[in-house]
């Protein structure tokens, strides 16, 4: 699953998106934009919301991205070869080649992005509570929130102890 257009290259990383990125991109826009927001805060106008789900929508997916670099960061460091991350419909994966050494390689590998999302979770709620204490705008905190939220459902859905889910690599370490 290593197809898909280069659209970066973080850390000697290759980024590459699959076709269906757009369809989850559009599809995270159209919730914020036309359900979350419009629900939350009624008399943001329309281009603003928009707006701003294409910016949230886009925020998710550099979580995804730093989620699987996490993963691909570690491997290398630990000497398995990692050299790509394809976005796709479900999520990213990292393509990590080679034996994984042992368990301990495989534990700190599969537990590297679960940290990340954890770490992104934490600080974008700490951000909506700063942007709430300071008086930010209420669309501003609302997007913090979301994220938070995004990012602490993809760390427990990730968790889950099913391979080929972190968790279940997690478990088989």
């Amino acid at each position: 699953m290593n197809q898909g257009v280069l659209v970066a290259r973080l850390a000697g990383v290759r980024v590459r998106a699959h076709w269906s990125v757009l369809v989850v991109t559009a599809l995270l826009t159209w919730g914020l934009g036309a359900g979350v927001i419009p629900l939350a805060l009624p008399n943001t106008p329309a281009v603003l919301a928009w707006v701003a789900a294409a910016g949230g929508a886009l925020l998710v997916l550099a979580s995804l991205t730093a989620h699987e670099l996490a993963h691909s960061v570690v491997a290398r460091r630990r000497g398995v070869e990692a050299d790509d991350i394809t976005l796709w419909v479900f999520g990213g994966t990292s393509h990590i080649r080679g034996d994984w050494q042992n368990a301990t390689t495989e534990l700190l590998v599969a537990a590297a992005g679960p940290l990340v999302s954890f770490v992104i979770a934490v600080l974008c709620f700490a951000l909506a509570w700063v942007l709430s204490v300071a008086g930010a705008p209420d669309l501003l905190v609302l997007l913090a929130q979301w994220l938070a939220a995004v990012n602490a459902t993809l760390l427990v859905f990730n968790l889950i102890p099913a391979f080929p889910l972190d968790g279940g690599r997690i478990l088989r370490s």
